[in-house]
């Protein structure tokens, strides 16, 4: 889609939230944070279809969040995503739901494809195997003998 093109009412847009929950919740209240962010989505006629589950992690920096006059300061957060499939004009829906919950520190929707979701989804999955090097055994008499032959 062209920057210029507009889209219709009823046209299906994919959208990415990506947003940071409070690290001090438990993971039970980390999993509710996330569930409610999937159920508002649902509930405003969205589709869900690739997702990263909260993860721990510190931030590049620190921000800040004053809620009921008490400013709290924010290191590390619990971040997670959610790519769906919903019409522009109920995406306020979503926004409203991510701005109103004072446990999601910060937030932002970005407009995306099905294919650069579900290939963000696919890395996350993958596992970092590392190989380990093919090598004989050394035995302590050999590595005493390099040493020797290295340092005389």
């Amino acid at each position: 889609m062209a920057d210029t093109e507009v889209l219709e009412k009823d046209e299906i847009s994919v959208y990415e939230a990506a947003f940071h929950i409070d690290a001090n919740l438990s993971e039970t209240e980390t999993k509710k944070a996330f569930d409610s962010v999937k159920e508002a989505i649902v509930a405003a006629g969205g589709t869900p279809f690739a997702e990263a589950l909260p993860t721990r992690m510190n931030l590049a920096y620190t921000i800040s969040q004053i809620n009921e006059g008490v400013r709290r300061d924010h290191t590390s957060a619990n971040f997670a995503w959610i790519a769906y499939e919903l019409t522009p004009e109920n995406q306020e829906k979503v926004d409203e739901v991510l701005r109103a919950d004072k446990t999601i520190i910060r937030h932002l929707v970005t407009i995306t494809t099905k294919e650069e979701a579900t290939y963000a989804q696919d890395r996350a999955a993958e596992k970092l195997v590392v190989a380990k090097p093919e090598t004989d055994e050394v035995s302590d008499a050999e590595l005493d003998e390099v040493l020797e032959e290295t340092t005389a």
